[in-house]
């Protein structure tokens, strides 16, 4: 399965919120781009790297089975089958432009690539103070 393409913008400074919904393709759209029933995550993990580019190091990771010491997160939505993706303020401040792409651990072991794309890091003007 080849994984979609989303590219991401992130707003420097402000909290990142993205909600993906993970759904098999619909049998009689012979295109693919139907959605059909949500792929359940229930018992899955999800994994996200931000990084520079392929084969690099990752500068930021997320996981659905630990937030970061900041609070990003993923949340898995179970039988509806979201992604929340959310990226605190703190940690956005540090993020560059790159690349990204989102992985599922299921209960049986397998592991698929759901989306990847472009991290596009629009820089801040104003700098919150208080």
């Amino acid at each position: 399965m080849n994984p979609g393409t989303l590219n991401l913008t992130v707003r420097q400074g402000d909290t990142f919120t993205q909600v993906l919904t993970i759904s098999n393709a619909d049998a009689s759209d012979p295109t693919g781009r139907t959605p059909g029933t949500p792929v359940d995550l229930t018992g899955c993990v999800a994994e996200m790297r931000i990084a520079a580019a392929y084969n690099v190091a990752p500068a930021y990771s997320l996981s659905s089975a630990a937030a970061t010491p900041n609070g990003g997160t993923i949340t898995l939505g179970a039988t509806a089958g979201t992604v929340t993706i959310s990226i605190p303020p703190a940690d956005t401040l540090s993020l560059n432009n790159g690349r990204y792409d989102l992985k599922i651990k299921f209960p049986d072991g397998s592991i698929s690539t759901f989306v990847a794309g472009s991290v596009f890091v629009d820089a801040e003007v104003t700098v919150w103070t208080q």
